[in-house]
């Protein structure tokens, strides 16, 4: 029916965990159908779906106010807008992975809650904005257009973030980070950075491999 699926679901009160993982045949309005009836789903596995994008993340929202993990690793459907209205609407969001989303390029990110996020592999991503007080760990690898003043901006809005990922991320050439709470810096492989500067009075582990520019390093 509407579901993509061969039948309709029946409705799973008692659901918390859901993996649809490379449904290709499931629609959008199955898709919005099917979360409709697990109310008390907390963990979420959406990784490689194309019934995933913008309109449907408003579907996800309004449903399950409840989750807690989502990975939408591999939606390419899934934009600047989808990704800010699910970080914004869900209240209890902890962990967030959008590994490889290609069509993520400017996403505002808002949540009080969420403490770790996966933007790993988004290859258009430039200029994410982030305000996620209680964030701990930001992982962005092979984010090869993100620019530097964006990882500034969300060191300064992020203040409890301990594990920053920037490995593979090429178009960084001009970095600064601050933060007093920061413990592990991975910049291996950054092949055009040239200048770091760094105020990371907890910093304990940093990785500057492949940094072939790379000229010395200001710690402070």
């Amino acid at each position: 029916g509407g579901f993509g699926w061969p039948a309709p679901p029946r409705a799973c009160p008692k659901l918390t965990y859901l993996a649809v993982h490379q449904c290709a045949g499931l629609t959008p309005g199955g898709f919005c159908a099917a979360l409709q009836l697990c109310p008390r789903l907390e963990s979420a596995d959406l990784c490689a779906l194309p019934a995933l994008g913008d309109i449907s993340m408003g579907q996800v929202v309004a449903s399950c106010a409840r989750l807690r993990r989502v990975d939408a690793s591999m939606a390419h459907n899934l934009g600047d807008a989808g990704l800010a209205l699910l970080a914004a609407g869900l209240p209890a969001l902890d962990e967030l992975d959008c590994f490889g989303a290609r069509a993520l390029r400017e996403p505002l990110i808002a949540s009080a809650s969420l403490r770790a996020l996966g933007l790993s592999g988004c290859r258009a991503l430039r200029a994410p904005s982030a305000r996620c007080p209680s964030l701990v760990a930001l992982h962005m690898q092979n984010c090869v257009d993100l620019e530097a003043q964006a990882v500034v901006a969300i060191c300064t809005a992020c203040p409890r973030v301990q594990a920053l990922d920037l490995t593979g991320c090429s178009q960084l050439v001009d970095l600064e980070v601050q933060s007093r709470a920061l413990r592990v810096l991975l910049l291996s492989g950054c092949t055009n950075l040239e200048s770091l500067r760094l105020a990371c009075p907890r910093l304990r582990h940093l990785d500057l491999r492949r940094c072939a520019r790379l000229c010395t390093p200001v710690l402070s």
